[in-house]
């Protein structure tokens, strides 16, 4: 059993892996808190789950390993519970908060600790885990790097970061900067003496690192247009897409193409349904921001996030930037869509309808053919073995070799054309882990019914050891074909 190496800081990840097991050794692993309560779970999509206890299987090395993320983990002795094959060992580790060996203090409403770097000058609240905030710096050069790839442009400014631990803390520091408490989780101000981001970090990491894009992007737009005031959709637009752009880029992607996804199909919802606000209701941010919280204000952000999408897609990358540009100069929106796109604002609108209704996102094109016929052949296998079970308890009652054998001739005939369709599908490479998966445990009743062809075809009974292995790698494999498959359904919103 090995773990990351030394104390790790509270707020960092602690990485754990075990050898010497058996290939598809099922192991169980439970955390528990400095305060002896077991702790929750971060699932793959960043976000907390319900359950308290995961489940992990040695891979063909007998090697099994998993990831304590702990963006939220407060300092202290921490456990964790491991079961495999009957026996329980728990292994013992302490985080401790990270000590600056200097502090300069700012004091807004709450007291904020300095911390400069390159990309940004970094305020943090004695809540905030000083993991989190190096992390925060990696994830704005990440965006400042995509940026300029994308569009060539670069902030000549340092950003302000404010980050506190919580929604009351950010009101606090609102306040004591002259603003009143918002909704948001985190905003981009550029008024006053103190200019700057602002953000409460007690959501999901991933939901952390793309607001702080978000409002980058609100950062950078500011400058670009000179302080003129840009359509909300525009804006809006920019900041959202960018944020699922740069979270691609990140350590956990799966967890911002689930976000994405959602925020798209609830855009293009909306659009079937003929619910989409009209372009002329998301031009004022002071109509965006007054809006109560609720679906018309995910909607504003989805509906904004895929127009910036479309105009990307249908007139080049840098063509949202040019539009910023132009308004920034002084022109009206519509002046800048009619130089950029070609077209007249409400020609724009009316194409982006069109399109939205009929987008799909194309990993989830690619993969939905084969997640269907994936579907089709594992709900044909239990109809199989309902079969055979029935001609197994034939069997038992005749003992007829010959009219068993020919009634199970067409199962087999059946099983070995599901494993034909199977590896005839088209897998798109993101799905090969579960292609893998399904082909082996399809595979193995393949096997498992050709051994009962085989006892009626000679009289001879199969080897226990191969029946138990056998039907093990069945159990084993059928469960983690169904957690694979329910992952990709929920990650693509199937």
């Amino acid at each position: 059993m090995t773990m990351t190496p030394g104390t790790p800081f509270a707020g960092t990840n602690v990485s754990f892996a075990m050898e010497g097991l058996n290939p598809g050794d099922w192991v169980e692993v439970t955390f528990v808190d400095p305060e002896g309560q077991e702790a929750g779970w971060v699932t793959d999509e960043d976000a907390w789950a319900s359950w308290t206890t995961q489940y992990f299987q040695a891979d063909n090395r007998g090697t099994v390993g998993w990831v304590r993320y702990g963006a939220q983990d407060q300092p202290g002795d921490w456990s964790v519970n491991i079961q495999s094959g009957g026996s329980v060992s728990v292994v013992r580790y302490k985080t401790t908060p990270f000590r600056l060996p200097l502090r300069v203090y700012t004091v807004l409403g709450v007291r904020l600790i300095n911390c400069h770097s390159e990309q940004a000058e970094i305020l943090f609240s004695d809540s905030v885990h000083f993991a989190m905030t190096v992390d925060m710096h990696s994830q704005l050069e990440r965006a400042v790097s995509l940026l300029e790839e994308r569009l060539g442009v670069r902030s000549s400014k340092v950003p302000v970061i404010h980050l506190v631990g919580g929604k009351d803390e950010l009101d606090t520091v609102n306040r004591a900067t002259g603003g009143e408490p918002r909704w948001e989780a985190g905003f981009f101000r550029s008024w006053g003496d103190n200019p700057g981001i602002y953000a409460h970090t007690d959501n999901p990491l991933t939901d952390i690192y793309n607001m702080l894009t978000h409002e980058y992007v609100h950062f950078l737009m500011y400058e670009i247009s000179g302080g003129e005031v840009l359509p909300a959709w525009l804006n809006e637009g920019l900041a959202e897409y960018f944020e699922f752009e740069v979270g691609l880029l990140g350590e956990r992607p799966q967890a911002t193409v689930w976000r994405m996804l959602r925020s798209a199909d609830r855009a293009r919802d909306a659009a079937e349904a003929g619910n989409l606000f009209p372009l002329s209701e998301l031009e004022s941010q002071r109509d965006w921001n007054s809006r109560p919280g609720g679906e018309r204000v995910s909607l504003q952000y989805s509906q904004s996030h895929m127009l910036v999408r479309y105009i990307t897609e249908s007139y080049g990358a840098a063509a949202p930037l040019r539009m910023v540009e132009r308004i920034g100069d002084g022109e009206t929106v519509a002046s800048a869509v009619r130089a950029i796109a070609g077209v007249e604002y409400p020609q724009l609108e009316q194409d982006f309808v069109t399109w939205l209704v009929r987008w799909d996102e194309p990993v989830r094109a690619e993969s939905r053919p084969y997640i269907q016929t994936l579907d089709e052949l594992l709900a044909a296998r239990p109809a199989i073995s309902d079969r055979r079970e029935e001609l197994i308890n034939e069997w038992n009652l005749n003992f007829d070799r010959a009219a068993s054998k020919a009634a199970m001739e067409p199962l087999v005939q059946e099983m070995d054309g599901l494993i034909q369709r199977l590896e005839e599908a088209s897998a798109p490479e993101s799905l090969s882990d579960l292609h893998e998966a399904a082909l082996t445990y399809l595979g193995a009743y393949q096997e498992f019914i050709n051994e009962d062809l085989k006892f009626f075809s000679t009289g001879q009974p199969s080897n226990p050891d191969k029946d138990r292995e056998l039907r093990s790698t069945l159990r084993i494999w059928g469960t983690a074909v169904q957690s694979l498959l329910n992952d990709v359904k929920f990650v693509l919103n199937l």
